[in-house]
């Protein structure tokens, strides 16, 4: 059960509201450790009962695997991922979310097969 995060979960009611209806929206959650992101996550997928109407996508990383080369980790897991998908920023830093905003929107919105 989520408790408080009264805001956080009126906006993800919002957008799930909005995709309902058929507008385009995407969401970021992101923060430290044990601050109820993956709780507020499941609350906005609850929320949406045609699960259909709303495709998710979760990221995950964990700080254990920094250590680990790109090719055991990433690329291993795509190459082994039917219809796996895996884009590549050159030289990006862990934290390309803050980085690379822009051009990990764009990519996403055409992964997702957004305009």
């Amino acid at each position: 059960m989520l408790r408080g995060r009264m805001k956080e979960r009126e906006r993800l009611d919002e957008l799930v509201v909005a995709v309902r209806v058929g507008a385009q929206r995407r969401s970021l959650l992101q923060g430290d450790a044990g601050i109820g992101k993956t709780a507020l996550l499941e609350h906005a997928a609850g929320a949406a009962t045609d699960l259909r109407v709303i495709r998710v996508i979760r990221v995950a990383g964990v700080e254990s695997e920094t250590g680990f080369p790109f090719e055991v980790g990433g690329k291993a897991s795509a190459d082994r991922i039917k219809d796996a998908t895996l884009t590549v920023y050159p030289g990006a830093p862990h934290g390309i979310a803050d980085t690379h905003k822009q051009h990990l929107s764009e990519d996403l919105l055409a992964f997702l097969g957004t305009p």
